[in-house]
């Protein structure tokens, strides 16, 4: 025999793989009348700990969040609400759901009943938490480190310049109303090169996904000797990556010994000639 409307309406939300729950909205604490096998599995309840009750199950109980205050708005207001909630399972594990609400009209338009549809996004959530901890925790690298990076986006303007940079260069790049263009970058740099830098030589990025390595001398602040790296990351997200080491006391440092060695070879040579005599 042919399946009637009701029937089948019923079957396919049996099926669906979204937990699915209607409430009773002619009753003042919205009993829950009808679950869906999703809403078994993603629950752990039976249906006979869930039937009858209202959706305080959905909140663990805890009406006091945000969410669920969101959700008792709705109901009150009569209109859709998408909430997320967290809770735990029934083993004790957390449980992260997305719940979106949507009132059901008569004929008269009256609200007579609450459709709910759930969904499990607990990995999502933990998924975000994570990279947002490991974001906090690169941020807090790259403003502690002594070295400069700058971060330019595939439209070629600056996503990100640590304070190790700002403090190399001067280039106040934080407070930017408009993120600074690849090609305003490259002339501020240029503009501070020292005149130790070789004549007409300016500041570039070569667009190739092979790191550029070069040293550039910068007047201001101060005489500094930086090694620059740049990559632009062609395969990828088209981003340009640049690192900057103040290499200044290292090179003094080598010019110091390169000097005394001179100075002393030279100093040696004299008394040498006359032993060999």
């Amino acid at each position: 025999a042919a399946l009637g409307t009701a029937e089948l309406y019923e079957r396919a939300l049996a099926c669906s793989h979204n937990a699915v729950f209607i409430t009773n909205a002619r009753v003042a604490n919205q009993p829950i009348v009808y679950i869906n096998d999703a809403f078994n599995r993603l629950s752990g309840l039976p249906a006979h700990r869930v039937l009858g009750r209202g959706m305080n199950v959905l909140r663990n109980n805890n009406p006091g969040d945000a969410a669920s205050r969101e959700l008792t708005r709705a109901i009150v207001e009569k209109r859709h609400a998408n909430v997320t909630l967290h809770h735990h399972r029934t083993d004790g594990k957390p449980l992260v759901t997305e719940v979106s609400l949507s009132p059901i009209l008569s004929a008269q338009g009256t609200v007579t009943h609450f459709v709910g549809i759930v969904s499990d996004v607990t990995a999502r959530e933990q998924a975000k938490l994570a990279i947002a901890e490991r974001t906090a925790r690169l941020d807090a690298i790259f403003d502690l480190s002594p070295d400069g990076f700058v971060l330019f986006a595939a439209n070629n303007q600056m996503l990100y310049a640590n304070p190790s940079f700002a403090g190399m260069t001067g280039l106040d790049v934080t407070r930017q109303n408009v993120p600074m263009s690849l090609t305003q970058f490259e002339a501020a740099m240029t503009g501070l090169a020292h005149p130790d830098q070789a004549q007409g030589n300016s500041f570039s990025v070569f667009g190739s996904e092979a790191a550029s390595h070069f040293n550039w001398h910068i007047a201001r602040p101060q005489h500094r000797i930086l090694q620059v790296q740049c990559r632009r990351n062609i395969s990828g997200r088209h981003e340009t990556i640049m690192y900057f080491r103040d290499v200044t006391h290292e090179q003094e440092v080598d010019r110091m010994k390169s000097e005394f060695l001179a100075s002393a070879a030279h100093e040696l040579r004299t008394p040498m000639v006359s032993i060999f005599g």
